[in-house]
């Protein structure tokens, strides 16, 4: 079934969705469609509140349904880098490690998870992978649950602890 998000300045989020799929799950596409964070999310459906536990059909919603998207206001604190959850993706990150500032206004980080050093630039929405990302294991393009990375600007190197 579908459903329809409107947010307040009234843009729509059209969304293919189950009876049974729960609220935070609904906010998970959200954030995978639009890139809002799922705490910043509220989900209102007839004046009232979701509760992310609870399913859509507890709700009554059915399709074509229109939810409404209300934005919490972010903290002061600034998140640089990753903030949509764990994953693989580019916006993502999965288990961080060490990161290291580089010269440059970005930040290198240890991507344990993914097995993988990830470049992102301060505030951007992505990081680009610049060592590993190519599964876990002990070839040249590959990285084993790195831990920690470090730039040696000397000779235009990283230093991997994995």
């Amino acid at each position: 079934m579908r459903i329809s998000i409107r947010t307040l300045e009234g843009n729509s989020i059209d969304l293919d969705v189950q009876l049974d799929d729960q609220i935070k799950d609904i906010k998970d596409k959200i954030q995978d469609k639009k890139r809002i964070r799922t705490d910043l999310q509220r989900l209102m459906y007839k004046d009232e509140q979701l509760k992310n536990d609870r399913t859509l059909a507890s709700y009554g919603i059915c399709d074509d349904s229109i939810l409404h998207l209300v934005l919490r206001a972010q903290q002061k604190s600034n998140i640089v880098a990753g903030g949509y959850g764990e994953g693989s993706a580019t916006h993502q990150l999965s288990f961080p490690y060490g990161l290291c500032a580089a010269d440059d206004r970005t930040i290198v980080i240890a991507d344990w998870g993914n097995h993988r050093i990830v470049q992102w630039e301060v505030g951007g929405d992505n990081g680009v992978v610049i060592a590993g990302g190519h599964g876990q294991g002990n070839q040249p393009n590959q990285l084993n649950c790195p831990t920690d990375v470090l730039i040696d600007n000397e000779d235009n190197s990283l230093i991997i602890s994995d």
